[in-house]
């Protein structure tokens, strides 16, 4: 949200043909070219990733070891039964898609802005990134605060975005 308001991405309903030429990764479908930063959000995408379902090829067990997370994700096939009927399956790949988006489009990379445009207005000065095997913060999980500072991004969106009067 703080990179839309900011203008480094444009909305939510940006495809990923506008981030990733997809067609130079495997399984090219051109549903994946339209797949949105809400799709990702909302963990609604036409991926065949659902990290419930261990046989899956997109499962984040099968991404783990891999060296490059968003090549990955990028190179799974399309679901065909996704795109008439979306549907909601817990996808790890997704995040990391949205934490590249992110890194990639706003100055300094993610690790720099969320510092400047997030932690320090919420007061957060001890956290701890887990990294990505392409050395980007690992959007998808592990960041370490305290239970403080958890607390903080829970009244964050209780408040609708506002923190100590200020809009984050």
């Amino acid at each position: 949200g703080i990179a839309i308001k900011d203008g480094h991405v444009k909305s939510v309903n940006q495809q990923l043909n506008q981030f990733y030429d997809v067609k130079k990764y495997a399984n090219y479908n051109p549903y994946k070219d339209s797949v949105t930063i809400r799709n990702l959000l909302t963990m609604q995408s036409v991926f065949m990733g659902n990290d419930m379902d261990d046989s899956s090829l997109g499962n984040e067990e099968k991404m783990y070891p891999t060296s490059n997370w968003v090549q990955f994700v990028l190179n799974l096939p399309i679901d065909s039964q996704k795109i008439d009927q979306p549907q909601w399956n817990y996808f790890t790949g997704g995040v990391i898609l949205l934490g590249d988006i992110v890194n990639k489009n706003v100055p300094g990379g993610m690790e720099k802005y969320a510092h400047d445009k997030l932690f320090v207005p919420l007061g957060i000065t001890k956290y701890k990134w887990q990294y990505t095997p392409t050395k980007n913060v690992n959007t998808a999980g592990g960041l370490q605060l305290s239970a403080l500072d958890l607390a903080k991004f829970g009244q964050l969106y209780l408040d609708k975005g506002i923190y100590n009067g200020i809009k984050i």
